[in-house]
């Protein structure tokens, strides 16, 4: 009996693994990178006390809907697993064969048997086979996580307050408001394809856009343009890494896991703004001074200073 509770037991562990982060990460309500930075200010500091979930909120991650529907799911896959465990325990008695359960009671050596596959040889005496307990079926799939990691080898200090960046959350506003217009038809033949091939594509076609400076084309030092202005008459820097990012928004890929850097030139001597893009194959720069993306890893060009999306931004410290 505790040799087959201990089968029923594994079972209902691989459920009870689904807690309230892993499913905030797989709904793409947060990311990996934010998960782990609240786990560990629940272990120390003024957040200790919180549950997980209040502190997300509290911190303007997720709201307070999103929430409820997460734990409305994971109380969901509790239950289910609950209920799995129990309907397995039942039948699993009628698989027991009488001469196994003599063999037991005289004090045999017992083995519960967890078999996958169909065996061709005679079982063991002393074994006892749950022969109808199939494997477990996968309730979803799990997507792979972006890999996270500092760029360019800086040290990341993260903060929700994005208040001070007026021109990033005017343009943020002004891409909620703005139609996708004629640009945006352009971008449907790009729909289809798997998410490293649509961060390629593009930044093909927004490199593509000639490059005009912001003086020349509204007499302004510094303006941000949303993609409808940038396609029509062009741009500079920061407006190829608005575009990339409201097409790549536009596409599916998470803001959470995309972000417009502004970063030193090294070799130019001047601030530029640049795309990255996290992705389970890595880190991606998208970059209109470079034709194709490039593995940030692979880039010693740029020093880093700030990174922002809509959810946070982190300054970059040496």
């Amino acid at each position: 009996m505790q040799m087959q509770m201990g089968v029923f037991s594994r079972v209902k562990t691989r459920f009870d693994r689904n807690r309230l982060g892993e499913l905030l990460v797989a709904k793409n309500r947060i990311s990996h990178i934010q998960l782990q930075a609240a786990l560990s200010a629940q272990k120390s500091g003024a957040a200790k006390a919180k549950p997980l979930g209040q502190y997300l909120c509290d911190e303007g991650l997720i709201t307070k809907f999103q929430l409820r529907a997460a734990l409305t799911e994971q109380f969901a896959y509790r239950a289910l697993a609950l209920s799995v465990t129990l309907y397995f325990s039942v039948a699993s008695f009628g698989t027991i064969r009488p001469a196994h359960a003599e063999a037991a009671m005289q004090g045999g050596a017992t083995q519960v048997s967890y078999n996958t596959t169909t065996t061709t040889s005679a079982p063991d005496n002393n074994t006892i086979q749950l022969a109808s307990l199939q494997p477990m079926p996968r309730m979803y799939e799990t997507p792979k996580r972006p890999m996270f990691q500092n760029l360019f080898g800086s040290r990341e200090i993260r903060s929700t307050n994005t208040a001070a960046f007026t021109k990033w959350n005017e343009i943020v506003g002004r891409l909620e408001n703005a139609g996708m217009q004629n640009w945006g038809k352009e971008l449907s033949k790009f729909e289809a394809l798997p998410t490293m091939a649509k961060i390629h594509a593009v930044n093909n076609y927004v490199n593509s856009v000639p490059y005009v400076e912001d003086k020349v084309n509204y007499g302004k030092s510094d303006y941000w343009a949303t993609p409808a202005e940038f396609f029509a008459r062009g741009g500079d820097c920061e407006d190829y890494a608005i575009a990339k990012y409201a097409a790549l928004r536009h596409l599916g890929v998470p803001e959470s896991n995309m972000r417009l850097a502004i970063v030193q030139d090294k070799i130019k001597n001047i601030p530029h703004a640049i795309l990255i893009v996290y992705t389970e194959e890595g880190v991606v720069m998208l970059d209109n001074q470079i034709k194709a993306t490039q593995n940030v890893a692979s880039v010693t060009r740029y020093q880093p200073i700030y990174s922002i999306n809509r959810e946070a931004w982190w300054r970059h410290v040496s």
